[in-house]
């Protein structure tokens, strides 16, 4: 969709270490400027976005891993995984937990 931003596309799952972070910051989108933070802890997975990006149709996360999510969280509730392996997220900032 062209109104949509999609985030982690791009990862390599070989760069999701344990306790090494991928960081982008300030980047320029069609959308607006955006930061991305990606952090691994053991089975887990923590995402926070930001900035002033505002597409239309939201935002889709990718999963920076290549396994199936076994559960996710944003903004500490619940959230519902597609059966791509991603997450819809509304508005920044988000805070994402993906569990493996």
């Amino acid at each position: 969709d062209a109104d949509t931003l999609v985030l982690g596309a791009g990862i390599d799952p070989a760069w999701v270490e344990e306790g090494k972070r991928i960081r982008i910051q300030n980047a320029p989108t069609r959308f607006g400027r955006m930061n991305f933070v990606v952090e691994r802890s053991g089975e887990s997975v923590q995402v926070e976005v930001s900035g002033d990006a505002k597409p239309s149709a939201g935002f889709v996360l990718k999963s920076p891993l290549d396994r199936p999510i076994k559960s996710a969280t944003l903004d500490g509730k619940t959230a519902s995984v597609g059966s791509d392996n991603s997450l819809r997220i509304q508005t920044l900032p988000a805070k994402i937990a993906l569990e493996y």
